[in-house]
Order: C-alpha cells, then sequence, then structure tokens
C-alpha cells in the first residue's frame, strides 16, 4: 500500500537548487554537493544523483516518489536520464517537468500501512533534504513524535493531517503535500484581519483600523498557536505570524466568536460574530 503516500513537491528533495542555479559557481558548488547525496546510508544512486541532477538543470522539477510503478515516456524530463530500476518494494523517484495530476489519496488504510507510509515519507526526507542542520531540526527526534501519535490516529483524515503537520517540521515554504490540501476553517464573513507592527487589526466594515485584543478569552499569540497544526509551513515565525493573524476568527463551523477590540480613540468592546461555512483561509 505504498502507493498511497502522497506526492511531495521536488522542492522538499532539491534544496539548495532553490538559489540561482544560472550562476556557474554556484551550480558548480551544488552540484558537486549532491555528487556526495548518494554515498548517504539508504540513498540510491540510481534515483538519488540522477533527480538531484535534474532538478539543478531545471529547478522547477518534480520528484514524484511512491505514487506510480513507472512514469509516461513522455513525462521524463529528459530522454538520456533513465527512469531507476525498480525496487521490489517499492518505485523509485523519477523526474517530471509537470507537477503529477490525478492522483487520489487511499482510505481504509490498516494501522500497519499507515506506519510503512509514514516511516517511508520520513526516510524520503532524512535521505534527500539539505537543511537539517541549518535550521537546527532534530529529524530523528520528529520521528520517535510521530511514532507516538500514530498510535492514536483512529481515521483516514487525521492520517493525513498528520502527515501534512510532519512536512510542517521542516519549516520550509517550499515543502508540501501536493495533493493534499488541510479542511478549510469556518471564518467570520466580511471581517478581514490584518498585521501592523506585530499587532492584530480588523481592516474591513465599521470595525476597520480596530485592535484584536483577545478571541473567545485567548490572547491572538495563544490562538496562533492553537492554528499552526492547520496552517501552511513558513520559513520564518514572523511569516507564521502574519499568515495565522488573518484566520484568528476561524474555527467550528456555527460556533459563536467574542472578541474583544480596542478603538482607534482607546477605549475597547466586546462583540459576537458566527463564523460561516464557506468564508475561510
Amino acid at each position: 500500500m505504498f502507493r498511497s503516500l502522497i506526492i511531495i513537491n521536488a522542492f522538499l528533495l532539491i534544496g539548495l537548487s532553490l538559489l540561482d542555479c544560472g550562476n556557474s559557481l554556484f551550480g558548480d558548488y551544488a552540484d558537486a554537493w549532491y555528487e556526495r547525496t548518494p554515498s548517504t546510508e539508504g540513498a540510491s544512486p540510481a534515483s538519488v544523483s540522477v533527480a538531484h541532477r535534474v532538478g539543478l538543470q531545471q529547478p522547477l522539477a518534480w520528484i514524484r516518489d511512491l505514487d506510480s510503478p513507472q512514469p509516461d515516456k513522455e513525462t521524463r524530463l529528459q530522454s538520456q536520464v533513465k527512469h531507476p530500476e525498480q525496487s521490489a518494494k517499492r518505485p523509485q523517484p523519477y523526474a517530471t517537468s509537470d507537477p503529477p495530476t490525478g492522483l487520489t489519496l487511499v482510505t481504509n488504510l490498516s494501522q500497519r500501512e499507515r506506519r510503512e507510509n509514514l516511516e517511508a515519507l520520513w526516510r524520503i526526507i532524512d535521505v534527500n533534504y539539505a537543511d537539517f542542520e541549518l535550521k537546527s531540526i532534530d529529524w530523528a527526534e520528529v520521528r520517535r513524535h510521530y511514532l507516538k501519535r500514530l498510535d492514536t490516529i483512529r481515521t483516514d483524515d487525521d492520517f493525513y493531517l498528520m502527515m501534512f503537520q510532519l512536512v510542517n517540521e521542516l519549516k520550509d515554504t517550499h515543502s508540501w503535500l501536493q495533493n493534499y490540501r488541510v479542511p478549510t476553517l469556518p471564518d467570520v464573513s466580511d471581517v478581514a484581519i490584518e498585521t501592523f507592527q506585530g499587532r492584530p487589526f480588523v481592516i474591513t466594515g465599521e470595525r476597520a483600523g480596530w485592535e484584536l485584543l483577545s478571541v473567545n478569552g485567548l490572547l491572538p499569540e495563544q490562538k496562533m498557536e492553537g492554528l499552526r497544526p492547520y496552517l501552511h509551513a513558513s520559513s520564518s515565525e514572523r511569516a507564521f505570524e502574519r499568515a495565522a493573524n488573518r484566520s484568528l476568527l476561524a474555527g467550528n463551523d456555527g460556533e459563536a466568536v467574542k472578541v474583544s477590540l480596542r478603538a482607534p480613540d482607546g477605549h475597547s468592546e466586546t462583540v459576537t460574530w458566527k463564523r460561516t461555512a464557506g468564508h475561510g483561509h
């Protein structure tokens, strides 16, 4: 059931090639770096080095893994790049010029199949991702944490959300699960929030210009932490806060939201709004 695993964008695997590979000096450096990658334990020279070399030649390539036993000939990025030998256990990664399409999530996974997919995703990132040390990410500890969480997972929806959160541990805006979308949290219609000087303000409607002080008794920073598992990863805390502030009013559908606001003249008021499905971030 490895084919149930979701696609990962090639940027997750290519790392350094996100920079300007048109610069020959950097390109030579990155190429040398990737030449050493296949020596990593668990890496396959027939797959990793080919995928990385293609990524340097065309950084907007996509690496497909575990979604199909063989690529169509038309989708191969270059005719001279042969598809790696297929493993008896699972397919090997290969590069294409276009994003993969037509893939659907497999449902009714057993606990064993969920663990196999989680281990496979963790291992692919472990072998190919370049920036663990730069970002001070203890990837082995991430594995232990998510394996413990796996014991509490009971539904496919919860499992795929957990896989999304695993990739988010990279804190990388260029890494995501390609054919999975986090469920949209219902929001308050016609009320938009933006960040100014690190603080959230209403920017639409009759309360435009008012500072948001709390949501259902939670300070903005407390509410933002509750939203973190449902938002795409950000490469910096500042970027996360900007995205989270826009969703401060989001939550359960139909639920009343009690919001404390401060007017430009300094006085405070509490208003109650209602979330509706179809309005969300």
